[in-house]
């Protein structure tokens, strides 16, 4: 498997495919270098369904389906942007709330410590009440 990384600056009919001895503007007029490529990247299915196909139909056929990949890639993209915005949105939510949540905690503690010495006190005042 050959993998190609091409900067988008580059002019795509110079790209060299040395495995072909050939560029990506070639017409492919040697036979043997269509055999090669056809070996390599069509599957049997692919192949038969284009091989009715004129050039100008063939060529359309790319295109569209170049375009359509194109299309999902970039909306695929666009998605998985979005996803991790929603993610750091909803995280910093998340924070937010454990922030008050933890507010909410200290703030019952200290109701409780209130409540605590409230009933001591109340406590002392009932015993003087008796011993009076």
């Amino acid at each position: 498997c050959h993998l190609y990384l091409i900067n988008h600056y580059i002019d795509l009919q110079k790209v060299y495919a040395p495995q072909w001895s050939v560029t990506n503007g070639s017409r492919l007029d040697d036979g043997r270098v269509c055999r090669e490529m056809v070996d390599e990247f069509a599957l049997f299915k692919f192949f038969a369904s284009v091989h009715g196909m004129e050039h100008d139909q063939l060529f359309t056929e790319v295109n569209i389906g170049a375009a359509r990949q194109i299309s999902l890639s970039a909306e695929v993209r666009m998605c998985a942007e979005y996803n991790v915005k929603e993610k750091r949105m909803l995280k910093s939510v998340v924070e937010r709330h454990a922030e008050l949540l933890k507010a909410r905690e200290g703030e019952i503690e200290n109701l409780k410590a209130q409540l605590l010495l409230r009933e001591a006190e109340a406590a002392e005042a009932i015993r003087l009440r008796v011993e009076a």
